[in-house]
This record gives C-alpha cells, structure tokens and sequence, in this order.
C-alpha cells in the first residue's frame, strides 16, 4: 500500500465524516418556531456564555489557566476580526435582516 493510498481513505473517512455531520445539522426548509428560536438563540447568544466562561476562568485560575485563557481570548478576538473585515469586504444583505 503506497502513501497515497492512505491518504485517499483518509480522504474517503473524512468526507463521510463531513457528509453525516452535515445531514444531523440540516435543518428543514420550515422548522418549527420552537426549534427556530432556540436555533436562533443558539447562534447569537451562546458567544456570550463562551465569553463569560473565559473570564471567569481567568479570575479563578492560576498562571497556567489565565495564560490559556488569554490565548483563547486572542484568538477569539482574531476571529471576530477576521469575520468583520470580510464582511466589510463582501458586503451584502444577509436573508431577513436588512
């Protein structure tokens, strides 16, 4: 069996992987009002408890933990970023918000 061999049924493992998460996350093209606002809490509110958790994290900790959570921090901060100069970028409307 060559290198590449390997990395084709990597390659195959991983696609399912992604095909079969993709499938469990599809939401239908009407879903219940219920499941549309925990979705929608869910994508616009769970930031904060993450935020929220990091800091408390950095207040209780030792060195070690605050080192880790102001690289987590850092790195959500880059992110943010990131997501906000693309969208300054590519500006458009996103469906439903004006």
């Amino acid at each position: 069996m060559s290198g590449t061999d390997g990395l084709t049924g990597m390659a195959n493992v991983m696609g399912n992987l992604n095909f079969a998460l993709f499938s469990w996350l599809n939401a239908p093209e009407r879903p219940a009002p219920a499941m549309l606002h925990l979705a929608t809490f869910c994508a616009e509110s769970l930031i904060w408890a993450v935020s929220v958790g990091i800091g408390l994290a950095w207040l209780r900790g030792g060195e070690s933990v605050r080192r880790t959570m102001q690289a987590a921090a850092l790195a959500g901060l880059a992110g943010l970023s990131a997501n906000l100069l693309i969208g300054l970028a590519w500006p458009g409307r996103i469906r439903g918000r004006s």
